[in-house]
């Protein structure tokens, strides 16, 4: 039989899994002024558990970034390399979250705490894109930068797309921005 002090430590990862959860979805939907009621109905626990695991809104946003950055990276590990264009997915959906978030985030964007550091997104592609090197699927002058670019433009202003959804819109901008990435 466990412990009561290790039950109520599981507990609390699997409370604190569930706020990042909610506040994944919440904070996509309605940015980082949405309200913690929301995110607590959503994980079904209260605000105060929120305040348990996180001192402010800012912390909790600056896990949920965190969070999506580290289940990238943990993906990409555990399949080896994936295709570019799947890479883009995933790094489209988290720079739109880190612009959704930007203001609210507890440091600068570039700054060394930040997971959407310009290196460390870059990080994520390299692989991806030497495969899709080696596979012709592009170009061979392409650099990490211009994929970030790319992702970045296509996760850029999407909500004035006469689009139902975040995620049509998405992909709708991503098939018009890959071919130019394509070789010619």
């Amino acid at each position: 039989m466990p412990k009561r002090g290790a039950e109520l430590r599981s507990d609390g990862a699997r409370n604190r899994e569930k706020v990042l959860q909610a506040a994944g979805f919440i904070l996509r939907e309605m940015g980082a002024d949405a309200p913690l009621e929301a995110v607590a109905a959503r994980a079904g626990v209260t605000r105060t558990t929120i305040y348990r695991n996180f001192d402010s809104r800012r912390d909790l946003c600056a896990a949920v970034v965190d969070r999506e950055f580290e289940r990238i990276r943990q993906d990409l590990r555990s399949q080896g390399r994936l295709p570019l264009r799947t890479v883009m997915e995933r790094l489209v959906d988290l720079v739109d979250l880190c612009d959704k978030l930007g203001r609210a985030l507890p440091f600068p964007m570039e700054s060394p705490e930040s997971a959407c550091r310009s290196e460390n997104l870059r990080a994520l592609v390299v692989e991806s894109l030497k495969l899709g090197k080696q596979r012709g699927e592009v170009r061979d002058d392409l650099t990490e930068l211009d994929v970030l670019l790319a992702c970045r433009m296509v996760a850029s202003g999407w909500r004035l797309d006469d689009e139902p959804s975040r995620d049509s819109a998405l992909a709708k901008r991503l098939a018009l921005v890959m071919p130019g990435l394509r070789q010619h």
